[in-house]
């Protein structure tokens, strides 16, 4: 949960977002590297006086109280989902414990935006010419706590397999959502697949690798696909500089930044940071990796500042 990826947040907001999301689960395991695809909250109007506060007593992280399951099942509802949420769902509780959003206002975003990925995932494989009644086998790679694969699951058209890192993330996943998992691994190279697929989507999960694992990973996802077949994914690009803290032209030459900062205790922000990629790195790597023809690219396409990549295996 990275500056970087909360546009409009800035100052006091988001030094305080940020040290919130490290007292979510102290001495627990968090979210590993395949957890990326955090929704960008709202942003909020830019204004001389401090922000105001819509949320000044934010719930305890992960303790879900019979409001919250109230209005998790509303906002589920509403969407045709399961409402369950996993305790550790982190983003869930960064959400949740916003300092700009009332909690109704929260748990709707988080349904609500989870179901606004799952569309336009739908919408691109549309275009790239699947038919619209399936089956598509699609991997969700670095799905999390299911924030879209509960809306994924209701789609017929996809013949579903989520995959994540983390034990408790897959055991949810299995249960209460109900989808087929694949257990994730630290190493791209130790990444291997039952099946091959004709999409591979991945969710921010490259806003956060260095670039000692970033062409490594995208070679690995790569793999597993169909020819032909497509690998979906998104990063922060030149739009995203502002959430950094900085201008375009403060990004490097090579059109890399890495910090290594995070808010998962657990990890070694060596190996889970905060990235920067602008279209020239990503375009090389893509190159040096798996030689594909890019079949699209959109600025900032994603929550108003990541880039979406759309990446084509042939014969």
């Amino acid at each position: 949960m990275s500056p970087s990826r909360l546009p409009g947040l800035r100052g006091r907001a988001g030094t305080t977002l940020k040290r919130g999301m490290r007292r979510l689960f102290p001495g627990r395991s968090g979210p590993g590297p395949d957890v990326g695809h955090t929704p960008a909250v709202p942003p909020q109007p830019e204004a001389e006086a401090p922000p105001q506060v819509a949320n000044p007593n934010p719930p305890e992280a992960g303790i879900l109280t019979e409001e919250m399951l109230r209005l998790n099942g509303e906002a589920a509802s509403a969407e045709g989902v399961v409402a369950a949420v996993h305790p550790q769902d982190f983003i869930y509780w960064f959400i949740c414990r916003h300092p700009n959003l009332t909690l109704p206002a929260a748990t709707s975003y988080y349904f609500s935006d989870g179901a606004s990925s799952a569309r336009k995932l739908d919408e691109i494989v549309s275009e790239l010419g699947y038919p619209a009644d399936g089956p598509v086998k699609l991997l969700e790679f670095a799905s999390g706590y299911g924030c879209v694969t509960r809306h994924l699951k209701q789609n017929p058209r996809w013949d579903l397999t989520s995959c994540d890192i983390h034990r408790e993330a897959i055991e949810f996943l299995e249960g209460p959502i109900g989808v087929r998992t694949l257990q994730s691994t630290s190493q791209p190279e130790q990444f291997a697949a039952p099946v091959a697929y004709d999409i591979v989507f991945a969710l921010s999960f490259f806003s956060h690798m260095p670039r000692s694992s970033f062409g490594r990973w995208l070679k690995a996802l790569y793999s597993t696909l169909k020819s032909p077949g497509y690998l979906i994914f998104t990063t922060h690009g030149v739009k995203s500089s502002v959430a950094f803290g900085i201008t375009p032209e403060d990004i490097p030459a090579d059109g890399f930044l890495f910090r290594a900062n995070s808010e998962q205790d657990d990890l070694d922000t060596v190996e889970y940071g905060s990235t920067l990629s602008t279209p020239q790195f990503v375009i090389q790597e893509l190159f040096r990796s798996v030689g594909a023809p890019i079949a699209r690219f959109r600025e900032a396409a994603w929550w108003g500042h990541q880039d979406l990549w759309v990446v084509k295996k042939v014969d």
